[in-house]
């Protein structure tokens, strides 16, 4: 999630193009193991925050990624997003740098 991952080199964009293989992964991660939990942390402006508490509900896992990183979408896919839904008003926009520290 840092500002690297607005980068137009993948289409649509980064950050579009990772959450829609995280999204894919969580959906093929519980059709093999029905009865695990799963959060998802992530990584920007040098700290680390969960953006999906720890949860065996697929579908609340995505609502919480669509909901907290492209709040303005009202759809339940990620396809669609415009890149004004990732304002810097948004606590979980991209920013920042990596930190491995952290």
């Amino acid at each position: 999630m840092s500002e690297n991952s607005i980068l137009v080199d993948f289409k649509p964009n980064r950050i579009k193009y990772i959450f829609r293989k995280l999204i894919k992964f969580i959906e093929e991660y519980f059709s093999y193991n029905f009865v695990s939990t799963i959060t998802i942390i992530i990584n920007h402006n040098c700290t680390s925050e969960i953006l999906s508490p720890m949860s065996s509900d697929l579908n609340e896992i995505i609502f919480n990624i669509n909901s907290k990183i492209f709040p303005n979408e009202n759809s339940k896919t990620i396809h669609s997003i415009n890149n004004k839904n990732l304002s810097k008003e948004n606590k979980w926009a991209p920013g920042g740098y990596f930190s491995l520290y952290n």
